[in-house]
């Protein structure tokens, strides 16, 4: 699955606009993320999702981001996430929407709100579409770096180590 990334301004507005395209909301759920490696055209992150803890691997595309691997944790501990600093440890709360494409609303504690649509491989002019005439976003923000470097430039950091 590949996602493209947008930053929104107004989430009841985006959200509305959802509703109207016919669009369904799952139950919001809380995502905590711990980012272990992060460069401009990789990121490694820990993902805790209720009791469950996921390695995930994602890879910079020209237009957005590619998951190329997506691993169970059976033992935490390992990655002693006591140890990761601070500007590489975003919380959010996801809102799922299924509205013609998969469209994940994500408001994260430090950083703002954000969606991020969904698509399969080769679908990308078909999700970009969606953006601009589904959606009529005719100008979006669209983000290209891994979300805690957002948290980095808020926090007047380097976007990389």
């Amino acid at each position: 699955m590949n996602e493209l990334k947008l930053e929104i301004a107004d989430p009841r507005i985006f959200e509305t606009r959802l509703q109207q395209l016919g669009g369904k909301m799952g139950e919001p759920c809380w995502y905590g993320n711990w980012y272990l490696e992060a460069t401009a055209s990789r990121v490694l992150k820990i993902m805790q999702i209720r009791d469950s803890y996921r390695l995930l691997e994602l890879q910079k595309l020209d237009k957005g981001f590619a998951f190329v691997s997506d691993k169970s944790i059976n033992d935490i501990s390992i990655y002693r996430l006591h140890k990761i600093p601070d500007h590489n440890i975003l919380h959010k709360t996801v809102r799922s929407w299924q509205a013609r494409h998969s469209v994940d609303l994500l408001v994260f504690d430090d950083i703002g709100t954000f969606a991020c649509v969904n698509y399969e491989e080769g679908e990308y002019n078909t999700a970009l579409d969606f953006i601009l005439n589904d959606l009529h976003l005719s100008n979006p923000a669209f983000i290209e770096v891994p979300f805690n470097v957002l948290k980095r430039r808020k926090l007047g950091l380097a976007d990389f180590d």
